[in-house]
């Protein structure tokens, strides 16, 4: 999974206006898996699954041992510049240490970002061809926006794939997606998941204002009957009570997905959403804090089988190295008591980097 650049705030992250207004010029633009265990188990509309074959519920992962509760280690943060992601500013990077703010877009999107082509990408770049699941896959704001509106009748999916700005940004994972642009059928490799950041607003408030914002991560499981959700506990009422709101974004969302994907065009309905039982939804912080935990532990977890057993850590330990992870992927460094500047290139100390052979687009 956004910014991303831009999970489609599947990873979606957005209102439906932001969905016809296209690429972020304020801190108002849209920006951008567990894996949940096949079954139909039904229980009550938007309610926490009992069944631990039915609901991703996460054990406590043992802690990792590096020295970063978000480790990168062979990512080089030049791929962002050289595929053109927009990066958060220094004022939103700045946000992230604090407690109980609205995470603006730009930095949900690109902490997806990171960690999909640091833990995502070695799986897609090793998929089998004859294999038609593939890992999960997050999708940014601005590649959920071009998809919805280049898709045409005149051309063949993996046409406005290939030449799109969408594997410009995501050239390694999106050629494993659709590797020829001669396939005159959908995309050939269908990934197993599909993740969004959604940015939902309490119903009761009135104006749109960051304090009456939360943010939820939305994960389709095309093969799944259920719409799983992760919000924090304070905030699933929320997104009950604006259900239809929240269930017309996704929708139009997972129409667009169908479009290319071929996937059977299906509506999602109240019925259909689980909350996915995670301890992190209890966690007193942010809800940007919190959705970021979630997704880094998801797919960590599914792709290295360890991640921090966040629910046992102070949250200033997380905010602090969440922190200093986006200063280092967007190039910032403190100065003079905290003031952060544009760096000329050096490496935060506690993260190794390896740079990356990239191949052309």
């Amino acid at each position: 999974m956004q910014d991303s650049g831009d999970v489609t705030e599947l990873f979606l992250t957005q209102s439906s206006s932001d969905i016809a207004t296209g690429d972020r010029q304020t801190n108002t633009e849209s920006k951008e898996q567990r894996s949940p265990s096949s079954t139909e188990n039904p229980t009550t509309p938007g309610e926490l699954s009992n069944d631990p074959e039915a609901s991703p519920r996460r054990s406590s992962a043992e802690h990792t041992s590096t020295q970063s509760l978000f480790p990168i280690h062979e990512y080089d943060p030049s791929e962002l510049q050289d595929v053109g992601w927009i990066l958060p500013t220094e004022e939103e990077v700045e946000i992230v240490r604090m407690d109980n703010t609205h995470y603006p877009r730009e930095v949900m999107n690109t902490l997806a970002k990171v960690f999909q082509e640091v833990y995502l990408r070695p799986a897609w770049e090793a998929f089998n061809p004859s294999d038609m699941t593939g890992p999960p896959l997050f999708l940014s704001t601005r590649d959920r926006i071009y998809l919805q509106e280049n898709f045409n009748e005149a051309e063949t999916p993996s046409h406005i794939l290939c030449f799109s700005d969408v594997t410009l940004r995501s050239p390694e994972i999106m050629e494993k997606v659709c590797p020829t642009v001669e396939s005159k059928d959908r995309f050939p490799h269908k990934p197993s998941s599909f993740f969004l950041f959604l940015e939902c607003q309490h119903p009761e408030t009135v104006a749109t204002t960051t304090e009456h914002l939360y943010w939820a991560t939305v994960k389709i499981s095309p093969e799944q009957p259920h719409l799983w959700v992760f919000a924090r506990e304070e905030d699933q009422k929320s997104f009950l009570s604006n259900a239809k709101a929240n269930l017309d974004i996704i929708n139009s969302e997972w129409a667009t997905l169908c479009s290319y994907w071929g996937y059977e065009q299906r509506s999602y309905s109240l019925d259909k959403v689980k909350f996915i039982d995670d301890p992190i939804t209890a966690i007193k912080c942010s809800s940007g804090l919190a959705n970021i935990m979630y997704y880094f532990s998801d797919i960590s977890q599914a792709m290295s089988g360890q991640s921090p057993d966040f629910p046992t850590l102070p949250t200033r330990k997380v905010l602090d190295s969440l922190y200093e992870l986006l200063l280092f992927v967007c190039g910032y460094c403190k100065v003079n008591g905290g003031r952060v500047k544009k760096r000329g290139g050096e490496r935060l100390p506690e993260i190794r980097v390896v740079k990356r052979t990239r191949t052309s687009a």
